[in-house]
């Protein structure tokens, strides 16, 4: 049995719609208008087969062509991970809540520096968690899905958790150090 390539049929319009809805789930507020511009993608024949294909549209006019190898979900995976940054990066802030911390917390050799809860001007909300070692550092920011706030703040914290990696979770110590965080998030009990 052969796997089936084309997984959404041949209408790159299927594609699409799917990074949409994927994209969607910590970005409720995205369209297609929020996409970068600068990709387009398609599905065009070459020879006798079909083949996805990727377009970059460089400022200088150039245009550059690649064909995608891979099935139709590797090519949803990749229409997403080329507009979910972009996307992210235009959507700024529109309130922050940073959190005090406790000293020393550490994950593989680097040190937390700053952590904000961000809510963002056409919705979402985000973590920016900042850390570095002696000589390097870097932050990093998490969309939270919207179905993160279905429910009580427990249930957030605990959906919370499992997305943070390593140290940088919200423990019951953090809680303490920040008794805004709950009122901040919209929750009420």
């Amino acid at each position: 049995m052969t796997k089936k390539i084309f997984t959404y049929g041949f209408d790159i319009q299927n594609y699409m719609d799917e990074a949409l809805k994927r994209l969607k789930v910590c970005h409720s507020w995205v369209t297609f208008e929020d996409f970068h511009k600068n990709w387009k993608f398609a599905i065009e024949k070459e020879g006798r087969k079909h083949v996805f294909v990727r377009y970059y549209d460089y400022e200088n006019g150039k245009i550059e062509r690649e064909i995608f190898e891979g099935d139709g979900e590797a090519f949803v995976k990749n229409i997403v991970w080329l507009n979910e940054s972009y996307i992210e990066m235009n959507n700024e802030p529109a309130s922050e809540f940073r959190l005090e911390m406790p000293g020393g917390i550490e994950d593989c050799g680097w040190y937390l520096e700053g952590y904000e809860i961000r809510k963002h001007k056409r919705g979402g909300v985000s973590a920016t968690i900042t850390a570095g070692n002696r000589s390097a550092g870097g932050s990093k920011t998490y969309f939270l899905p919207d179905d993160f706030f279905d429910g009580t703040f427990a249930e957030f914290l605990e959906k919370y958790n499992d997305l943070l990696p390593g140290r940088y979770i919200i423990d019951e110590e953090m809680l303490k150090m920040n008794p805004g965080l709950k009122k901040f998030l919209g929750f009420k009990k």
